[in-house]
């Protein structure tokens, strides 16, 4: 709970940027609070999902800048492995393997969908 309180405190700090979860914060009692701290919001098959509102396992403009960062981080370091000429396999262990299945170089890439 300290860890949760610590995050809390940071984010009572600096969540500045949007008017609506600022004011929430302020409203947090402690089970709220430890509810909207205790993980970060996971991004999985669905992309970001979760409850709108203010702290880390909550869908706000912090939240998702996180997860768009990340996202950037990765496509880029795709695009330099790519730019080197190195294939890039990506599989999946379904049935269809042989449709989601992909051999990237850099030439096709204006073709993928990202």
């Amino acid at each position: 709970m300290a860890d949760i309180k610590k995050e809390y405190e940071r984010w009572l700090e600096n969540a500045t940027a949007d008017a609506d979860v600022a004011t929430e914060l302020k409203t947090l009692d402690d089970t709220k609070i430890e509810d909207a701290f205790y993980r970060d919001l996971a991004f999985g098959t669905g992309g970001l999902r979760g409850v709108i509102g203010a702290g880390t396992n909550r869908m706000n403009i912090y939240t998702v800048a996180k997860a768009s960062q990340g996202f950037r981080h990765i496509i880029l370091k795709i695009l330099v492995f790519m730019q080197r000429g190195q294939k890039m396999i990506k599989s999946d262990s379904t049935a269809l393997l042989a449709e989601f299945t992909m051999n990237w170089r850099i030439s096709s890439l204006s073709q993928a969908a990202i």
